[in-house]
């Protein structure tokens, strides 16, 4: 029987830790519009569907793809894994971020909780690139990050795709999150053998196509959901972002959500405060009432 102790906090990172999307780190680098790469990432795609009329190709596919491409024709030179940690540096996040997550963590330094030994877990799920958030301000405040990641060449530089997270991927990493490491993610495990149950799981994300199954997973199993949007609406598709978060709340797909700022008492930071110090005491009562399950243990003297 696993302790399940621990809570997981898991977010998306484009759009949800951060106010835009990471590649662009890789297009201020090396001087490309964003808007022209991904107006040609849209031109791929509509160009396999036209001339392949039984094939289609994933969104993440496409940018990846086309990342490789831009490295092969020298717009992206000396593009690799370490190049990536670097330009992880230059992530901007939405205000509070790294703070909350220390302050998220302070919760559970009551006594009652540490008596249990009840810990938090960050995890990342993201479609962007692992390595530029192995190397950004977040890095030494998470457990994990599930992210694209890609395989160098002999000169050095990324040339194959080796991890593709979309939206079925995601469900995946929550599944794996859940059983833990020792166990394949396929493997049927009872309740009290996973490492996190879903109800000491937390999700956040913007709500982006990728994250509805994610979602509807953790949702389903008894976990929380909680959705963030850019504080900026006069934009179209932060104003859809935000529109989207108010259907999955009235379709109670999300518990709560909110403009995503992360500073001490902001809604969002109020909101994931109070879920994490509920799971927490939902343990605490758990975990003593296993203990005084336990029978009392019978001293037996031994005559010499």
């Amino acid at each position: 029987m696993a302790q399940q102790n621990t809570i997981a906090l898991i977010f998306d990172s484009d759009l949800t830790l951060t106010p835009y999307y990471m590649q662009k780190v890789i297009f201020d680098e090396y001087g490309i519009e964003g808007k022209e790469f991904w107006e040609e990432k849209r031109s791929y795609i509509q160009k396999i569907k036209e001339s392949n009329k039984n094939k289609d190709v994933q969104d993440d596919i496409a940018y990846l793809n086309l990342i490789l491409r831009y490295v092969k024709d020298g717009k992206f030179p000396g593009l690799n894994d370490k190049k990536l940690r670097e330009l992880g540096a230059n992530l901007e996040f939405y205000p509070g971020i790294p703070d909350f997550f220390d302050r998220i963590n302070s919760i559970i330094n009551h006594k009652n909780f540490k008596k249990h030994e009840i810990n938090i877990e960050v995890y990342i799920i993201t479609s962007g690139i692992a390595e530029i958030i192995r190397g950004s301000a977040i890095a030494g405040k998470v457990k994990q990050v599930y992210g694209c990641e890609f395989l160098e060449g002999e000169g050095g530089e990324i040339e194959e795709i080796i991890s593709v997270i979309n939206g079925s991927e995601k469900t995946r990493c929550l599944y794996e999150i859940n059983k833990g490491p020792k166990y394949d993610v396929n493997t049927k495990l009872k309740e009290e053998n996973k490492r996190i149950p879903f109800r000491n799981i937390i999700y956040v994300a913007d709500g982006s196509p990728s994250d509805i199954p994610a979602f509807a997973v953790v949702k389903g199993e008894g976990g929380h959901c909680v959705g963030v949007y850019h504080p900026d609406k006069t934009y179209p598709h932060f104003k859809a972002i935000y529109d989207q978060m108010k259907r999955l709340n009235k379709e109670r797909r999300v518990e709560c959500y909110g403009p995503a700022n992360y500073s001490e008492g902001t809604s969002i930071s109020i909101d994931l405060e109070m879920l994490v110090k509920e799971i927490a005491e939902n343990i605490a009562i758990t975990q003593e009432n296993i203990l005084d399950q336990k029978p009392e243990r019978k001293i037996i003297h031994m005559d010499s």
